[in-house]
């Protein structure tokens, strides 16, 4: 499951990044008021995503000497990028479709 987590994090910092240079080239990809906020929002998550893919690598990286105890925070980190990651996402589709 975290592979799987790893691949899609990373998958979606590279979709997101290539939208974001889109948007930043002018693309009529929403309404054009609505051009800095998207912007903003698909940062944010390109950097959720990273940082998803980093907590996920760590996991991975130090779970082999790691009491139970302490996979909470770094699973609770990977909660946290996954929800951040969707609210971005749920702001990135209002977009879409008010355009």
């Amino acid at each position: 499951m975290l592979l799987y987590s790893l691949h899609a994090g990373t998958y979606l910092a590279n979709t997101r990044t290539l939208l974001w240079l889109r948007v930043d080239r002018g693309e009529p990809l929403c309404r054009p008021e609505d051009r800095n906020e998207l912007l903003t929002t698909l940062e944010t998550q390109v950097h959720a995503a990273d940082k998803l893919s980093r907590n996920i690598i760590e996991l991975l990286r130090t779970s082999y000497d790691r009491p139970c105890e302490g996979y909470w925070e770094l699973t609770e980190n990977v909660t946290e990028d996954i929800a951040a990651i969707i609210a971005a996402e749920k702001e990135v589709l209002q977009h879409e479709q008010s355009k």
